[in-house]
């Protein structure tokens, strides 16, 4: 996956696009996402602010870590900055365009449930 490529099916899927660099800002259903990639490094990671951690309520971060084993999926529940966020991170070379674009709905999913189902989508591994 090119950042071209991804640019292309980020302005086709989004709203509000703004490229910059390596790092690419849009929104889709109206969250706010950021594309950061690293092409030297061959990866990518599409995140998403949720809330600050002074924010949370008892019981969250726990809730959040274990739909990271369940019910998540590709995106993930992460702490950085004192923020909590939504991300996704894969290779660049392996990604293709569906991953890609299922990866911009799962973050996007997992930051509107955060707090309620914690889920990426409708589906549910419990293996």
């Amino acid at each position: 996956m090119t950042p071209e490529r991804m640019l292309q099916l980020i302005r086709a899927k989004g709203e509000q696009v703004n490229a910059d660099g390596n790092m690419i800002e849009f929104s889709h259903e109206k969250i706010r996402l950021i594309l950061i990639f690293d092409e030297n490094a061959d990866r990518m990671r599409i995140i998403s602010p949720i809330t600050r951690i002074d924010d949370l309520k008892k019981g969250q971060i726990e809730a959040a870590m274990s739909a990271n084993f369940h019910s998540v999926l590709d995106a993930r529940y992460c702490l950085n900055d004192d923020t909590v966020w939504s991300a996704f991170m894969h290779p660049l070379a392996s990604l293709e365009d569906s991953l890609f674009l299922s990866a911009i709905d799962q973050v996007t999913f997992a930051n509107q449930t955060f707090g309620q189902d914690y889920q990426s989508g409708g589906l549910r591994f419990n293996g």
